[in-house]
């Protein structure tokens, strides 16, 4: 169901939880607020592309069932639709939609499977921020190097998952050799905000370690567990 905030989106109005992950995410990148917004609108508007030939796919199918035409004409009408649909799409200028204080533009249609993936993605992306500033003080501060990242009450702290592999790819054996790396499964702490993801890390195919990381930090942690070290940029 839409709430009141979604209605006040698609009419431009823009909310503080809206504008924190971009900011975020512009910080992160070294770009500029209105790039990393340009950047995602950019997306979004590829997203609602798909969408819209979705939605004329099953509207199609849904008239050919109500209809019972012969499988023939089914196919004849649902191509022909989906071509006009694509070169619409493609034309330059031909088909707009929605931005946030244009009020001209015409609007995408929302499915209610467009409410729910819409719904978990700001959800997603205010757990995300919520994670991210609750920790803001404690990815640095370790307490206690024994278990520095080898248990998962006291994990590695980064910034998203570009942020792990990044801090993966750095870590190396005490003698500097290279590690390789490989996702387990996610796990949880009840002293730990957000969710801890488990990595196997392997040396010359022989398991070296088992780290745990928690992504939900401003920056990637510049200390290396006990056993490890941390390069610097190549």
């Amino acid at each position: 169901m839409t709430d009141w905030k979604d209605l006040r989106r698609q009419q431009g109005h823009v909310f503080p939880e809206d504008i924190a992950f971009d900011e975020m995410m512009a910080e992160r990148k070294g770009i500029t607020l209105e790039e990393q917004i340009a950047e995602r609108e950019a997306q979004e508007k590829e997203w609602a592309r798909e969408t819209l030939i979705d939605n004329i796919k099953d509207y199609t199918f849904k008239v050919v069932d109500t209809l019972v035409l012969p499988a023939l004409t089914v196919l004849i009408v649902a191509t022909v639709i989906i071509k006009m649909i694509k070169k619409e799409l493609l034309a330059n200028g031909k088909l707009q939609f929605t931005k946030r204080g244009n009020k001209d533009s015409k609007k995408t249609p929302i499915s209610k499977t467009d409410n729910v993936k819409n719904d978990f993605i700001k959800e997603t992306a205010q757990d995300t921020v919520s994670n991210i500033k609750a920790n803001a003080a404690v990815h640095n501060n370790v307490k206690n190097y024994e278990t520095y990242g080898l248990l998962k009450e006291n994990p590695i702290y980064t910034f998203l998952p570009d942020g792990t592999e990044e801090y993966l790819s750095k870590l190396t054996t005490q003698n500097h050799e290279p590690l390789t790396y490989k996702r387990m499964y996610s796990t949880s702490a009840d002293n730990i905000n957000g969710l801890i993801d488990v990595y196997e890390l392997y040396h010359n195919d022989n398991l070296y370690k088992t780290i745990y990381i928690n992504m939900y930090s401003k920056e990637n942690s510049k200390i290396a567990p006990k056993g490890f070290l941390l390069k610097e940029k190549d």
